[in-house]
């Protein structure tokens, strides 16, 4: 689906992204020799989607070096497992929001719910 290449990164995508209207990343961005999950362009934000390989040591200093590099970039990352997509979606939403405000102030997203913390958002710009 839209470029993803595991179910989480699927999961995210459709209710994380899509259920809150936020902007669509693009996904499996090349940089460094290696992939991002999602990038939002114009934004600086990368996010990053962690499965069970990333409980690996290596794997987890792979990560944390990519994330060093997207600092060096001038890019902001956001990390996200399972329980953080399938559990929290509407929180990582809101984090993601708070992100992509930072460039764009006026930038909204859509409750998902009546009780989705993102409308709390609706008319507050960045902090």
């Amino acid at each position: 689906m839209a470029g993803s290449h595991s179910l989480l990164e699927i999961r995210y995508l459709r209710d994380v992204e899509r259920r809150h209207g936020l902007p669509r990343g693009q996904r499996q961005r090349a940089v460094d020799g290696e992939f991002t999950d999602v990038f939002y362009a114009g934004f600086g934000l990368v996010v990053e989607l962690d499965g069970r390989l990333h409980l690996v040591p290596r794997q987890r200093w792979r990560d944390l070096d990519r994330d060093n590099r997207a600092t060096l970039r001038a890019e902001a990352t956001l990390r996200y497992g399972w329980f953080d997509v399938t559990n929290r979606a509407c929180d990582a939403a809101v984090q993601v929001l708070r992100v992509l405000r930072r460039t764009n102030p006026s930038l909204t997203a859509t409750p998902c719910s009546p009780t989705c913390p993102i409308s709390d958002l609706r008319n507050i710009s960045a902090i």
